[in-house]
């Protein structure tokens, strides 16, 4: 269905308007999702927070070891990308 737009200025938006309730709705549904995502990172984010806890209060010595493994290989990489540059 085409709709004609009139370039009036003295012309007002109607709520009424087909076009503006298209998009009011879609910015409600926008506004909808975007809450719905950010509640569930917060989840996740608690989620990984109480178990990040829970690892290093019951397994400090492999929560270490882990962290010390990602950091080695973090700067190996590091290491192998600066050196490649310089060639």
């Amino acid at each position: 269905m085409a709709y004609k737009i009139k370039l009036n200025a003295d012309e007002q938006w109607t709520s009424a308007s087909p076009t503006t309730e298209k998009l009011q709705r879609a910015g409600e549904s926008i506004g909808i999702a975007a809450g719905k995502t950010a509640a569930k990172s917060r989840e996740f984010a608690a989620l990984v927070r109480q178990r990040a806890q829970q690892v290093t209060m019951e397994n400090p010595l492999q929560f270490l070891a882990v962290l010390a493994g990602v950091a080695a290989i973090a700067g190996f990489a590091t290491r192998i990308w600066r050196s490649s540059e310089n060639a």
